[in-house]
């Protein structure tokens, strides 16, 4: 029965082992720069938020902030005297996400707020997303629609309900 050559020439590592070796830090890094921009995230800690099916995880733009991170990325500028304000937002794995907001407000602000987003009325109605059942919106044939294209990217729609003192806005904007 023979020994298992343990020569110097046997020990020698592959050819192929620095090059995966310096594919896997490279994917290392591609990944590690994408984390800044894209997160997986716990549950936000912002009681606006609407709940979510997926509380473990939950893929979000930058740090998932409201006001630093998806309004701007949405390009949705939010009007002075907003009430009850409710979000949430459905992001993939690529670029693609959409954003919701509820909110009620004065009818000045209303005015504002539709100007400031370059919201113009339109006949279609809300984008073809559909709407997560948990968030409980109701809209209504009455309900007045805007929609605008801020960015290149970025699809708004707005229902507006006018029935009370003030007026109940209801935004999709949608990132492709």
């Amino acid at each position: 029965m023979s020994e298992p050559d343990t020569s110097v020439e046997a020990k020698r590592s592959s050819p192929v082992l620095p090059g995966v070796l310096a594919l896997v830090v490279f994917a290392a890094l591609c990944c590690w720069g994408a984390w800044g921009q894209i997160s997986i995230s716990a549950r936000s800690k912002d009681p606006r938020e609407y709940p979510r099916k997926d509380q473990g995880l939950h893929i979000t733009y930058g740090g998932g902030d409201l006001e630093d991170d998806l309004l701007p990325r949405y390009a949705v500028k939010l009007p002075c005297d907003v009430q009850d304000l409710r979000w949430g937002n459905i992001e993939d794995m690529g670029s693609a996400g959409s954003l919701y907001l509820r909110f009620d407000t004065s009818s000045t602000c209303l005015d504002e707020f539709l100007q400031d987003n370059q919201l113009q009325p339109t006949a279609a109605g809300m984008p073809t997303v559909s709407i997560p059942e948990e968030y409980g919106w109701i809209i209504g044939s009455g309900d007045d629609i805007y929609g605008a294209s801020p960015t290149e990217h970025v699809r708004t729609s707005v229902a507006i309900h006018r029935g009370g003192q003030r007026a109940a806005a209801y935004i999709v904007a949608v990132y492709t």
